[in-house]
């Protein structure tokens, strides 16, 4: 009976031990995929997370699609952004509650100032670490300074136009920077030979240029008077055609930026054009058409954001309209493009006094705005999921950085085009 009794009891404790060590596995599965959840993945230093939660059957949860499977066969009623995502927000009970993850998305540190003489614009070089830095001296003569990012005192100066240069491009998959100049030319330069590859002249004075990033036998033009002007550079003597940004009567529609755009499955492809007539003019030079979206305030840059397929047009403040970012995707479908979803504005900074452009950029986390602020001397940065500004940018001693013409990011450099020289900043976020 006594032997019963203890055989009895072993079994009864052995059964509990099991039970506690199936209760601490079920504990650390779940701590294991809370962790990989919050866990973000680089690739090309993007984000790439593809996290898929199955809580139960009653719900159905938010996926983030990876650049592979967002490409799937589209239908009647397929509304995609142009960029490598696919969001398919939830459409039933709220999401299961996670851990608290880290709110920081950016933290950028100050790293160089490179001196220049009434430089406005920059563009960074392709596979070198250099930069491309606009000057303009008293004797007439601009160009600009190539130099070292890494070694900023080692620099080297091509001189190219004979007046402002307002726009300056580097080339996708060559040594060749593209500068448009209020001396009406657009101009090729070799980087490595430092002497002119190819001249434009042009019927008024440039505002801004770029690349065909698909085809570099193409590039743009924009002029002072609302002309954007196409060239491909096997035509050495005319531009293949034009087009004309639209404005009010009595309105110059000078074009301030470009920016050319596509998506990996072709279904957008074109320029975007800001004009001071105050409009963002879509140009497809395949099929020869244009769209403008017609916005408030004036068009001062616009941008683009690959990943997400975000654009984004900054308009300068007028008496009846903030200053603001207005963050758009765009769609194609019959030869006509249409904006999807709506706008959204990222409004609380002032541009009144420089014709300041503004970059959007992915960060490890967010997609994120950059831009000139004339109040504070400052560079703020939002965050485009909330937009809230999440960083402030100023000079050495928290000094004003002056006035403000330019901002580039590349690679998790931050650029910033200041009266003095250009300032370089490194995100070093976690």
């Amino acid at each position: 009976m006594h032997t019963n009794l203890q055989i009895k009891l072993l079994e009864e404790e052995t059964k509990k031990l099991k039970q506690k060590t199936k209760e601490q596995e079920d504990t650390i599965h779940v701590l294991r995929n809370t962790v990989s959840m919050q866990t973000p993945q680089k690739q090309n230093g993007y984000n790439q997370n593809k996290q898929v939660t199955t809580p139960n059957k009653n719900h159905t949860t938010s996926v983030i699609q990876s650049p592979s499977n967002a490409m799937g066969p589209r239908s009647a009623n397929d509304k995609r952004l142009i960029g490598h995502q696919t969001l398919v927000r939830s459409t039933s009970s709220p999401p299961m509650q996670r851990a608290p993850v880290r709110t920081r998305v950016c933290d950028f540190i100050q790293i160089s100032t490179i001196a220049t003489t009434n430089g406005r614009v920059f563009d960074y070089g392709n596979t070198e670490q250099s930069v491309f830095v606009s000057f303009e001296e008293r004797n007439a003569a601009c160009g600009v300074y190539k130099v070292d990012m890494n070694n900023p005192a080692k620099r080297c100066k091509i001189s190219i136009h004979n007046s402002t240069i307002r726009d300056v491009q580097h080339c996708p998959d060559q040594g060749i920077i593209l500068t448009a100049s209020i001396d009406k030319q657009l101009r090729l330069t070799d980087t490595k030979t430092q002497k002119a590859a190819m001249n434009y002249q042009l019927p008024g004075m440039a505002w801004a240029c770029a690349w065909r990033s698909d085809d570099t036998n193409y590039c743009f033009c924009g002029l002072d008077d609302g002309t954007l002007m196409v060239y491909d550079l096997r035509q050495t003597r005319t531009c293949l055609s034009t087009s004309k940004a639209d404005a009010p009567q009595g309105v110059k529609p000078s074009i301030s930026s470009l920016q050319y755009i596509t998506s990996d499955d072709e279904t957008v492809r074109g320029i975007l054009a800001s004009s001071l007539g105050g409009g963002t003019l879509f140009f497809n030079q395949n099929d020869a058409y244009k769209k403008s979206l017609i916005l408030p305030g004036v068009s001062a840059s616009v941008s683009f954001e690959s990943l997400t397929g975000l654009c984004m047009s900054t308009q300068r403040s007028t008496e009846t309209s903030p200053a603001s970012h207005y963050l758009f995707t765009l769609q194609e479908s019959n030869r006509k493009v249409s904006l999807y979803d709506g706008f959204r504005s990222v409004v609380g900074f002032q541009n009144d006094r420089t014709l300041s452009r503004s970059t959007l950029f992915m960060s490890t986390r967010n997609a994120l705005v950059a831009s000139g602020d004339d109040a504070t001397g400052q560079v703020l940065i939002w965050d485009t999921n909330t937009s809230q500004v999440v960083q402030h940018l100023s000079a050495p001693k928290d000094e004003k950085l002056g006035a403000i013409y330019d901002v580039r990011y590349k690679d998790y450099m931050l650029g910033v085009m200041t009266t003095t020289g250009l300032v370089l900043y490194r995100d070093d976020v976690d």
